[in-house]
């Protein structure tokens, strides 16, 4: 893996940065092909919105996209980190506001069984860990991701691909690292409100869009884990993998035509 730290080539983040003390900041991992970043003005969308909800100032963004131009330069594939952190501004929980924030972007190989998982199909269950719900954060992928980690300890310990996971209320809100779209028996297409937990992807918003341009537009509402039963298409998004189609849901299998569509119509993905 090859790290900058505000430009400049690094090995280490400094102690005392709120990112790591705190978790005082965001972050957003970005598909690297070609030497260039996919869907970079989603991300900076986002980003954006991030710095303004946790008090930090904006980036120069004409040199941040130099710096991601350049770690992307001659890269085939590859998963670009860029992480935002209020620095080294102020001990304990006061900071400074507004900050301009520490840039620390990270190059790391892509994830090389994707592409086996979009051929193949995954198997999922629903997680018995559920998301915290409310609060200022809702939609941000801030730094404090105990809940994936957990979740992920889940999958593992049921030796399952992936997780479904819910909120206290019985709702379904998004996969263990990325968002879920449910096609049901009449046609419908359906992703989970986000509007209690959960992170807005940059994927999530794209596929959004793609299916309003095609006609078939994506019901943003809430999901109840029992509609599971009605649900015939199940996939799931996020900027790396794109759209990643589900075989089963517990024992349910699931066909994959919208995701087949989808995958056709963006080769980036594939």
């Amino acid at each position: 893996m090859t790290r900058w730290l505000d430009g400049r080539p690094t090995a280490t983040v400094p102690g005392d940065d709120r990112g790591l003390t705190l978790g005082d900041g965001h972050f957003t991992t970005m598909l690297v092909q070609q030497g260039g970043v996919v869907l970079w003005q989603r991300h900076q969308t986002r980003l954006a919105e991030a710095n303004d909800r946790l008090g930090f100032s904006q980036p120069d963004w004409h040199q941040l996209e130099a710096e991601i131009q350049q770690a992307s330069q001659g890269v085939e594939l590859g998963c670009l980190r860029l992480t935002l952190t209020r620095g080294s501004a102020g001990r304990g929980y006061q900071g400074q506001w507004p900050a301009v924030p520490r840039r620390l972007l990270a190059l790391s190989p892509f994830p090389s069984h994707y592409r086996q998982w979009q051929q193949q199909g995954i198997d999922a269950e629903v997680a018995e860990l559920t998301l915290a719900t409310g609060g200022p954060l809702v939609g941000l992928k801030t730094l404090g991701r105990l809940e994936q980690v957990l979740i992920k300890q889940e999958a593992a310990s049921r030796n399952v691909d992936e997780l479904l996971v819910c909120d206290g209320h019985g709702h379904l809100v998004e996969a263990s690292a990325g968002n879920l779209f449910l096609v049901f028996a009449d046609g419908t297409v359906v992703t989970p409100s986000l509007s209690e937990c959960g992170i807005a992807g940059v994927m999530r918003a794209e596929v959004m869009a793609l299916l309003a341009q095609s006609g078939l537009k994506a019901v943003e509402r809430p999901v109840r884990v029992e509609e599971l039963t009605d649900v015939a298409e199940a996939f799931v998004t996020n900027a790396l993998m794109g759209v990643m189609p589900l075989r089963h849901i517990g024992e349910k299998r699931l066909n994959r035509q919208l995701a087949d569509l989808l995958l056709e119509s963006h080769q980036l993905w594939r």
